[in-house]
């Protein structure tokens, strides 16, 4: 016989078969969909239709002041993926569009607690391998980022079949522009390995992992001279040769390449400000990379 469970939730009694862990824990979710205000028949036919959640559907006979009926149950690790295709902006009833809102916020984490709260509290793990609350928030996360993506894409259809022959081949080539410069800041991330820095060698040791802070950069390339015993004009050079920083206009001699936002921030347009780690690439460099000066540019 079946064991059924029941939890209040904000004055609705919502409807459990307990499980050994989340993937077998089954919800009822008519009464989820009813608490919610919504209409059962179309949630039933989305959740049926989907090529994910439907894997996670069974039908259970439940009794009823009418006798047993059959009801729809779908398990827990994917109550909160059905809750996420929900938008509440489409709602135009304010109070469902709160009660949406309620029952994305906390109806998955209220069940999960109920039944695996305790055990969680004690120290005890799953008895088998269901997803960790970091894996299903990462499932979760995607899942909506790609319904974002869908619907951005709807939208791009509807707008694009509303533009002029001569509209479209400038929003085509607005996007061309836009995604060769995603290819290339992607490239450099992949390129960006230990031991070297997009194609540039430099000992992994002293590769920062992350873009330094404003004020952790406070040398000018006169000082970063002055404490390595050489002129500004060949720490410019040199910092181009490295791939740090790249010749620029008459205003503004230098400018900061990606891999040197790694090192080094723009102070003002004539100045860029360099990291300590800097230094020490700089006289890495000048002991063992055989020194190509680059054109020169008036010292800043």
């Amino acid at each position: 016989m079946t064991t059924l469970t029941t939890i209040d939730f904000h004055s609705s009694n919502l409807i459990a078969i307990p499980g050994d862990r989340p993937e077998t824990t089954l919800v009822a979710m008519k009464p989820v969909v009813e608490g919610m205000g919504l209409d059962w028949g179309a949630q039933h036919k989305k959740i049926t239709a989907h090529p994910v959640l439907s894997k996670g559907i069974s039908v259970k006979e439940i009794p009823t002041e009418g006798g047993n009926q059959s009801a729809t149950f779908l398990s827990l690790d994917l109550l909160n993926f059905w809750l996420a295709t929900i938008h509440p902006d489409r709602i135009k009833n304010e109070a469902t569009r709160a009660k949406v809102i309620e029952y994305q916020t906390e109806c998955a984490r209220v069940l999960f607690n109920h039944f695996f709260g305790k055990a969680l509290a004690r120290g005890e793990q799953p008895a088998s391998n269901h997803l960790s609350a970091r894996e299903v928030g990462g499932i979760v996360k995607s899942v909506v980022t790609k319904m974002k993506s869908d619907l951005l894409a709807e939208l791009k259809a509807e707008i694009r079949e509303k533009l002029t022959p001569a509209q479209r081949e400038l929003s085509d080539h607005a996007v061309a522009v836009v995604q060769e410069k995603v290819a290339e800041k992607q490239a450099l991330v992949e390129t960006r390995v230990p031991g070297q820095i997009a194609a540039f060698p430099i000992p992994a040791n002293l590769i920062p992992k992350r873009r330094p802070n404003t004020g952790t950069c406070r040398l000018p390339v006169g000082e970063i001279g002055r404490r390595l015993g050489i002129g500004a004009a060949k720490v410019n050079a040199m910092l181009a040769d490295l791939g740090l920083q790249s010749a620029g206009t008459t205003n503004q001699p230098w400018m900061v390449t990606d891999n040197g936002e790694f090192f080094g921030v723009h102070h003002t347009k004539r100045v860029i400000l360099w990291s300590t780690r800097t230094l020490d690439v700089l006289r890495w460099s000048m002991e063992v990379r055989p020194f190509a000066k680059a054109p020169e540019t008036a010292a800043t």
